[in-house]
């Protein structure tokens, strides 16, 4: 942990608005790690709102499938045409959905303090952050590992300024992993796991292109 994420946890921690949150910044002893994926109405962080949340565990080399969470989130407005062919999400699939408060509060308590891992997870991470910060005042304070960034590192051996393709697809293909049904967030939330831990149990260094 670097010493701006010390002291972005350190601010978070002061500013907390409800105490029973303060499990969140606790060491975590559990071994374990979560890896989520959300799917929104739009890409932008600013203004996307939360449809669904999916989310699994990972316990040293093994996805804990069994062990996985999927909300349906209840947004504050209609869902457009494009939103739903991205996502295959429509209004009366949400209508019945959790609050985003309690869909939170469940993927928080889900979490605890582990460290958190995703494909292209800024993204989540910023549109949870959105929300928490109206709510609770916080940011989420885990670690974060980014999946892709570790593909990269691997099939560059950590060198610079060389293309690699991070597309879902390619990399799944190149891991030689199994391609679930997409745009499901606990699909591809095992999905992420999978290419998490074949790469940092698993895989030997990238063959030079």
């Amino acid at each position: 942990m670097n010493l701006l994420h010390r002291y972005q946890r350190w601010t978070d921690r002061k500013r907390l608005k409800d105490a029973s949150f303060s499990y969140l910044f606790e060491e975590d002893n559990t071994g374990e790690l979560v890896c989520f994926d959300l799917e929104t109405t739009s890409l932008d962080p600013k203004s996307a709102e939360i449809l669904s949340i999916g989310a699994v565990k990972i316990r040293n080399q093994r996805v804990l499938a069994s062990q996985r969470l999927h909300l349906l989130v209840k947004p504050t407005q209609e869902i457009n045409r494009d939103s739903i062919r991205a996502h295959q999400l429509r209004n009366v699939d949400v209508e019945n959905g959790l609050e985003p408060e309690e869909a939170l509060r469940q993927l928080l308590t889900f979490i605890g303090s582990r460290p958190l891992v995703g494909y292209y997870l800024e993204f989540d991470v910023a549109v949870v952050n959105r929300y928490l910060k109206r709510w609770l005042g916080i940011r989420l304070p885990h670690p974060q590992t980014e999946v892709s960034a570790q593909y990269y590192d691997w099939k560059t051996r950590g060198g610079i300024d060389r293309y690699v393709d991070l597309s879902f697809d390619r990399i799944l293909q190149d891991l030689d992993l199994p391609e679930l049904p997409k745009h499901n967030p606990v699909n591809d939330s095992l999905m992420a796991a999978l290419v998490y831990t074949k790469l940092t149990y698993q895989t030997k260094p990238a063959p030079h292109d």
